[in-house]
């Protein structure tokens, strides 16, 4: 009885310890939350992982994962990465649900940045696949895209078109505007570097209407630096 009872004493520690530390880790995460800007995604979705808040952790993560992606610190964005596909496997997701799909064009994108080109087919090639088989509608214009990076990078230039006007038919077919006059101009980079010039003014000065039409300055500008490249 008395070995019962130290047991329960200490079950109850224990439980009590665990839940002061589930408190403790949500109340860091809502404090963050609400610090001002910029948010510390990262921070906050580790705090929710430590609460077991897999589900809440999944949006910071995945927004401070493609934050870290884009920057120089390759080391932080693998260690993000790993984070949320963590999360992804604690919350046992099914295999259908598009997040999965969602942290392979991360790891794609990353290996795109460190020049692993092997690595980020790899990755592009398995989320496309299985965004066509799941219908991921959304994700299969942006694994292919990720294809005509990696083709054109490599000089595939035939192999970039081909992808790039794949997922241009997908962007359409969305009504992703933005995105199409992106990958119009994707198009258009790769007819400059095989010298189709003036196939490749037709895209950007599509791609030049649609951002108008959005009031996308930046992509206004982008479009107006291609058309003085072509015709130097």
């Amino acid at each position: 009885s008395f070995t019962h009872g130290m047991l329960r004493g200490s079950l109850q520690r224990l439980a009590t310890e665990a839940d002061r530390w589930t408190r403790l880790n949500l109340h860091c995460a809502e404090h963050l939350s609400e610090a001002p800007p910029p948010r510390d995604d990262g921070r906050i979705g580790r705090h929710l992982i430590a609460a077991g808040e897999h589900d809440r952790a999944l949006e910071h993560l995945r927004t401070a994962a493609l934050e870290e992606v884009g920057g120089d610190d390759r080391r932080a964005a693998r260690a993000l990465l790993d984070l949320y596909e963590e999360a992804l496997r604690l919350l046992g997701l099914a295999e259908d649900d598009p997040r999965r799909g969602e942290a392979w064009l991360l790891r794609s994108a990353l290996f795109f940045r460190a020049s692993e080109l092997d690595e980020a087919k790899r990755e592009a090639l398995r989320t496309r696949a299985a965004a066509r088989r799941h219908g991921w509608e959304a994700l299969v214009p942006r694994a292919l895209s990720r294809l005509g990076d990696i083709a054109k990078v490599r000089g595939e230039l035939d192999d970039a078109e081909a992808h790039y006007r794949d997922a241009l038919e997908h962007n359409v077919t969305l009504g992703d505007r933005t995105t199409e006059a992106n990958t119009r101009i994707s198009i258009a980079h790769t007819l400059i570097l095989g010298g189709h010039t003036d196939e490749a003014e037709e895209f950007v000065l599509q791609a030049r209407e649609i951002m108008e039409s959005l009031d996308k300055r930046g992509g206004v500008a982008q479009c107006l630096r291609f058309l003085g490249d072509i015709a130097r």
